[in-house]
């Protein structure tokens, strides 16, 4: 006889199965939902899971550390301190990329005043799996997309990084590929 994984009705052990028992059990994390899909590159997905951890070198927490920078405020609108909830979520230039994205994935766009509100609605939205996880996908490619964008301004000197820009690079191949073409989301079935 072998070994039998009591945790699900087939025996059969993953490491998926394992990470909800575990994650069911704890009761120490009150914070958004993160997923850990595979389709979603592994540097993007522990990124991901820094930002809503809020530990991210966003240039508030580089002042709080003692760093000198040369100005708090959003590296890519230029208006608001830069905290991680401006950042990546109520940024008028990342609203607006986010709004585009989501009308060409064929999705009402809403508005999200923090992380958490970011997140879960993408690990809640709709009812087919296989969209949500794909709507996930999105959601994390943007947030790393607008990260890699801010750090181009910030240290490169970049000095296109407006809403078209960030709208091109969350766009290019390599994060469409992860859509069905031109259909959206909603042409899955």
């Amino acid at each position: 006889m072998g070994f039998r994984f009591n945790l699900n009705a087939d025996g059969i052990y993953t490491m998926n199965i394992l990470r909800k028992k575990i994650d069911s059990m704890s009761s120490s994390y009150d914070g958004p939902i993160v997923e850990w899909s595979k389709i979603i590159p592994l540097k993007v997905r522990c990124f991901v899971w820094r930002v809503a951890l809020r530990r991210v070198s966003v240039a508030t927490k580089l002042v709080q550390r003692g760093n000198n920078v040369q100005s708090n405020l959003c590296t890519l609108c230029g208006v608001e301190s830069e905290t991680v909830d401006h950042l990546f979520v109520t940024c008028k230039v990342v609203e607006d990329t986010r709004d585009y994205i989501l009308k060409w994935c064929g999705i009402t766009s809403e508005r999200f005043s923090n992380m958490e509100d970011y997140l879960d609605f993408g690990a809640s939205w709709g009812n087919c799996p296989k969209k949500k996880l794909i709507l996930i996908s999105v959601f994390y490619c943007m947030i790393w997309y607008i990260w890699m964008t801010r750090n181009n301004k910030a240290f490169n000197k970049e000095l296109e990084v407006g809403g078209a820009k960030l709208k091109g690079e969350a766009l290019n191949p390599g994060f469409s590929v992860l859509l069905p073409p031109l259909g959206g989301i909603n042409s899955l079935s």
